[in-house]
Order: C-alpha cells, then sequence, then structure tokens
C-alpha cells in the first residue's frame, strides 16, 4: 500500500507538471502571438502616422485633377539647406493607365502599374526594376514604408492621356532645426550710407540655415535720430516720413527681421551713431516670416481685441512690429485675451517703434492699447511653438542696482527643456530721470556701448536675450525705478 501510494503521488506530481507545462506553453504563445498581432498593427500603422507626421512638418503632400498628356513634370524639389531627403512613398488613385517618375531628374523612368501605393525598397531605382507595391484604396491601411535615400526631385510623367483624381509624393527628411539661437558675441554691423535703405549683410555672422534676425538698435549719441531695420525683400517704406523711427538719445530698441536667401536685411539710419547689433537669428518654419508684413489697421483708441490676419491653424502667438506717428508722447500697449496686464500708464516717446510679441487665442485674437489711432501695427511672423508665451507677464523681484545681476528663470516660471531666451517688458517708472534698463547672455561680457540703453522715463521698452543651461541670464538695473517683467520664453528645437 506504501509502494502503490507513492506511486499515485508521483504520477499526480507528473500529471501536474505536465499541465503547468501546458499552461505556461500557452501563456507564452499567447504573448508571442500578441505581441505579433501588435508588431503588424504597428506596421500596418506606420505609413498613416508618417503621413501624417509629414503633413505637420510642412512636407510636400501633392495633389492634381485631369493631368493629360505624355509630358513629364516636377511634382516635388526638396530644399532644406543642402540635405537629402528619403523618398518614403508615392500614391495616386483612380488612374487609366501606366505612371512613371524619375528621381533627381537623372535616373530612367520607372513604370507602376494603376491605383498602387508605391513602397520602395530601398535600392537604387533602375528601369527594369519591378517596385513593390499594395493595392489599397486608401493610404490609411499602408504598410510599413521602405525608404529611399538621397532625393532631391522627384518627376512624374505617364504614357498617354490618364486623369488622377489624387496623388501625393511623401518626402521625410532629417531633422529640422527650429527657434532661436542666441549669439555668445553680439555682432555689431557697421555702415556708412545714411539716410537711404541700404543692405547689410548677415552670411558672415549667421548660418546658411538663418531665416531671421534678432537685432538690438543703440542710439550711442546724446541727440535723438531715427533708424530702423527691415527685410530685404519687406517693401513697407518704414521711413516713409523723415520724422519717423525716432530714437531718444541713449535709448536702445529691438526688432525681429526677416533675411533673404543671401541672409541680408536692411536698415535705414539718419546718423552712424543709431549702432546695430546682431543678438540671434531664428531657423526653420517657426517663427514663420511674412516676406512683407502684414499691415494691421488700428481699430481705435484704449484697450480693442484684434484679430491676427491669415495665420495658420497651429499658430500660437505673432511677432509684431508697432510704430507710433505721433508727434508726442503716447500710450503702446500689448496683451493676450484674458490677460490682466497693464502698464498703461507708461508711454512710448514721440515717433516711437518697437517690438512686440504676443500670445493669440483659439479664434486668432489678441488686444492692444493705443492713445492715438494714428500709429501703424505690422504682423512680422507667426510663432508654433518657438516662443513660450505667459498670458500674464511675470515680475521679476528688483536684484542690486548699478552693475549686472544674474536672474534665475526657474525662480519666476516654468521654463522649457528646450529654452534658448527670454523676452523681457522693462519699464522707467520714474516720471523724470531716464534709467538704464538692459538684458544679456549670462556669462557674456557685451553691453551697449558706453552704457547707452536707456529705458526714458515713464516709458517702457521690449527687450530680448539668450539664457545659459541653467536658464539664467544677466539684468541691469541702474535704479530701483526700473522694473522688468517676463513676457515669454524663446525655444530652440528639432522636428
Amino acid at each position: 500500500m506504501v509502494i502503490g501510494l507513492g506511486k499515485s503521488r508521483t504520477r499526480s506530481r507528473r500529471a501536474l507538471s505536465t499541465v503547468v507545462g501546458t499552461v505556461i506553453f500557452i501563456m507564452i504563445l499567447t504573448t508571442l502571438l500578441s505581441g505579433f498581432i501588435v508588431y503588424l498593427a504597428q506596421r500596418q500603422m506606420l505609413g498613416r502616422e508618417i503621413l501624417m507626421s509629414a503633413m505637420s512638418r510642412d512636407i510636400k503632400i501633392l495633389s492634381a485633377n485631369s493631368i493629360s498628356g505624355d509630358n513629364d513634370f516636377n511634382v516635388c524639389v526638396w530644399n532644406r539647406g543642402g540635405e537629402k531627403a528619403r523618398l518614403v512613398a508615392i500614391w495616386f488613385l483612380n488612374e487609366t493607365n501606366h505612371f512613371r517618375f524619375s528621381l533627381n531628374s537623372t535616373e530612367n523612368h520607372t513604370y507602376i502599374d494603376p491605383g498602387w501605393v508605391v513602397y520602395l525598397n530601398g535600392s537604387d531605382i533602375n528601369s527594369n526594376e519591378q517596385i513593390q507595391g499594395i493595392n489599397y484604396s486608401t493610404f490609411d491601411h499602408c504598410q510599413v514604408v521602405e525608404e529611399r535615400g538621397d532625393i532631391d526631385s522627384v518627376s512624374m510623367g505617364h504614357a498617354s492621356s490618364l486623369t488622377i483624381t489624387a496623388f501625393g509624393v511623401l518626402l521625410y527628411g532629417p531633422p529640422i532645426a527650429n527657434g532661436f539661437v542666441w549669439l555668445d558675441s553680439p555682432v555689431e554691423k557697421t555702415y556708412t550710407t545714411t539716410s537711404a535703405w541700404t543692405d547689410l549683410d548677415a552670411s558672415g555672422d549667421v548660418p546658411s540655415e538663418a531665416i531671421g534676425i534678432v537685432v538690438a538698435m543703440v542710439a550711442d549719441t546724446t541727440s535723438d535720430y531715427h533708424g530702423v531695420v527691415r527685410g530685404k525683400e519687406d517693401t513697407n517704406n518704414y521711413m516713409s516720413s523723415t520724422s519717423y523711427c525716432e530714437f531718444e538719445d541713449e535709448t536702445w530698441r529691438f526688432q525681429i527681421v526677416k533675411l533673404d536667401s543671401n541672409r541680408k536685411f536692411q536698415y535705414w539710419s539718419q546718423n552712424t551713431a543709431i549702432k546695430f547689433y546682431i543678438l540671434g537669428y531664428t531657423l526653420g518654419n517657426d517663427p514663420k516670416y511674412r516676406t512683407v508684413p502684414t499691415s494691421i489697421s488700428p481699430i481705435g483708441t484704449g484697450w480693442q481685441t484684434y484679430t491676427a490676419p491669415d495665420v495658420d491653424a497651429d499658430t500660437d502667438g505673432i511677432i509684431l512690429f508697432i510704430q507710433t506717428l505721433q508727434s508726442d508722447d503716447t500710450d503702446v500697449e500689448v496683451r493676450a485675451v484674458g490677460s490682466s496686464n497693464t502698464q498703461s500708464s507708461r508711454e512710448w516717446e514721440e515717433y516711437n517703434i518697437g517690438l512686440w510679441v504676443v500670445k493669440i487665442d483659439a479664434n486668432d485674437q489678441f488686444q492692444i492699447d493705443l492713445e492715438s489711432t494714428n500709429a501703424k501695427i505690422y504682423l512680422i511672423a507667426e510663432t508654433k511653438g518657438s516662443i513660450e508665451y505667459y498670458t500674464n507677464y511675470v515680475s521679476i523681484t528688483d536684484p542690486s542696482t548699478g552693475s549686472w545681476q544674474d536672474i534665475d528663470l526657474d525662480n519666476y516660471v516654468t521654463v522649457p527643456d528646450d529654452a534658448s531666451g527670454v523676452i523681457v517688458r522693462a519699464v522707467d517708472t520714474s516720471t523724470t530721470t531716464d534709467y538704464r534698463a538692459g538684458v544679456r547672455k549670462n556669462g557674456i561680457t557685451w553691453a551697449p556701448p558706453n552704457n547707452r540703453f536707456d529705458c526714458g522715463a515713464d516709458q517702457q521698452v521690449i527687450l530680448a536675450s539668450g539664457i545659459d543651461d541653467g536658464n539664467i541670464f544677466e539684468a541691469y538695473y541702474e535704479s530701483t525705478s526700473i522694473g522688468m517683467y517676463i513676457e515669454a520664453v524663446t525655444r530652440y528645437y528639432t522636428v
């Protein structure tokens, strides 16, 4: 009996082991199958994800109707600072004949059967090569895409008459840098010509990828003079009267302007005592500049709500240039809808100019306070993340006066990981005395010449500066009458 009992227990253990082993095997198999199914699903969705990503990055997505004849036509040219793109997919619907395409204008045509979504297999395209494709009716269900690199352009053509209801070329390039980069050593742009729009060349100061620049203009003089900068292709004449764009002696102003393809911009200056310094530059499609800034007509005096004209759906803010045409001091201020910001008691000098940046709401709206509608407002650029706006500006605790002091942004706002700089509003609450108010990138020794960076008495001015890796910049307060407020933080990011 004892032996029999022992055998029974042994059989039970073996049976149990078999059951356990089977369960474990089934679990492993189920896990593997689940993983494989997820893998297949992920591969199936990849094409759509790449398409959606490309659309969000302003990459070429094309469409056409009723194309006929036997001529090739260029449908896409990739031009991103000399970088080569990767051709990911070509798709078209409802063709009635074969379709062909070539790459970089030099390779032989390859014919593709009608109605196929095309994936390149990664090798060179030869005239006799069969290209893989899957006959899906929409792009929503495409498989994982094989990539072909080194693409400059894509041409399409057909052997005989056909009608295309839709087609597209999806190019996916290297990461694109966007946003603001700040120089460690600001560059002075010297000149000799005065009282005329004249080119300045920034090609030796910023990289070939630069799209725009941040300029500080300093009145290194004890006299009032006139000066302004604009994009090389900008046809707005901000100096239609030589009274406009006046600098009070020893003050400074900032502008952000577009560069042309040769990295040139233009200035107008009454006297070489007006100094121009490049503080930084912008890259990519953000900010998105207008070749000719759009004029926005003043609505009325006091706080008024404006709608930013013709901005993209993903635009979150705008860069403005404002000039007053008044022969006396006047109030000018800009803020986001819903903001409680107000420095309306701070004025601008006669014929003044200035930079403003402002967040727009879901209706593309923002607010401006004007004491007089005798002013001009220009939309320079849209932003899509390159500036992190604060609906209400944040007051900076006054540091010691009379010297450059570190200001740590982390003590005041939540700073993005990719922050590169800061935009500050400086005010002088004294009604009688001009005091110096300055910002600069932490650790540099540059300052405007001869300590001429006043904020005029009872005035306000928008300033900008780079920050270091610890989110620190430097500020100069000549007096406790100076106050500073964080309006926004600039970012540098890649997509």
